[in-house]
């Protein structure tokens, strides 16, 4: 595969972004399409993430 075929999609809002200057609506949904995931992941798993953190902030 060509290196221009694999980028993540932060990057490619970059590159999308700087093509299409002055497309604001677009640039904003996709970056909330592409923050949508990981808000989702923490809101799901949120107890056990502050669980890990708040045993190894404990020195035993």
């Amino acid at each position: 595969m060509p290196k221009g075929k694999l980028r993540t999609l932060t990057t490619f809002l970059m590159d999308y972004a700087n093509a299409q200057q002055g497309s604001w609506q677009t640039l904003a949904a996709g970056i909330i399409v592409v923050m949508l995931p990981t808000i989702l992941v923490y809101l799901f798993f949120q107890r056990y993430i502050l669980a890990g953190v708040a045993a190894g902030a404990v020195k035993e």
